[in-house]
């Protein structure tokens, strides 16, 4: 795994999806008050039941592509495949969210094949490959003593918990070409990870997006 680092200028030039980062928070905060109220037999009548948040997010998912009037994202990025949560309890969490929006949670498997010290579980947003995932840090990742600020380094998943309560750690995009999106990062002076191998993979620091990291994968051809 190698980490790029050139320079710390913002760019403005690249719309990062900020509203994905309000919007998911937004509805975590939403969705825990209204567990609360259900637990404690109150009524929301402005909370929408689990099809039809089902729905919404999966709507909210589908409309998070390239900005509009764009031809090209600059980084090549052809779809959202998914936005990650970071949660303390994740059978907890994968309940809460399963009777929230109606749908049914993965079994839990690790981080792994992207490089990062997590347990996780996903729920798919219908036929169109998308998903959201609830993450927690591994067992062993919470106590090391390490300085690694930002994801996917290890212990970096803990301090995100132990900073900012639940919420959106990650998003992930599908691009055409790895290669060019790290020209374009590189050109622009953007801080990521790269972890190399069979299946490359691309976490782009979460200073340069909004808050929460952004990884890349490039999709098969």
């Amino acid at each position: 795994m190698a980490a790029h680092a050139a320079g710390r200028a913002q760019i403005s030039s690249v719309q990062f999806w900020p509203s994905i980062t309000h919007s998911l928070s937004s509805t975590i905060a939403r969705e825990k008050n209204a567990a609360t109220a259900l637990q404690a037999g109150q009524h929301h009548r402005n909370i929408p039941l689990g099809r039809q948040r089902c729905s919404a997010l999966r709507s909210r998912l589908q409309t998070w592509g390239r900005p509009r009037g764009a031809s090209e994202h600059p980084l090549g990025a052809t779809k959202v495949l998914s936005a990650t949560i970071a949660v303390a309890d994740l059978g907890e969490a994968a309940r809460r969210f399963q009777h929230i929006y109606g749908l049914h949670p993965s079994e839990p498997f690790t981080g792994e094949v992207d490089g990062w010290d997590a347990m996780l579980v996903s729920f798919a947003l219908s036929q169109s490959g998308q998903h959201f995932e609830l993450a927690v840090p591994l067992p062993l990742s919470v106590d090391q003593d390490v300085d690694i600020e930002h994801l996917p380094g290890s212990g970096a998943l803990a301090r995100h918990l132990q900073q900012f309560g639940e919420s959106l750690c990650r998003m992930t995009l599908a691009v055409e070409s790895l290669a060019a999106s790290r020209r374009y990062l590189d050109e622009h002076e953007v801080t990521y990870t790269l972890r190399e191998g069979v299946h490359p993979v691309l976490w782009i620091h979460p200073d340069y997006a909004c808050g929460a990291s952004i990884v890349l994968h490039e999709q098969p051809q």
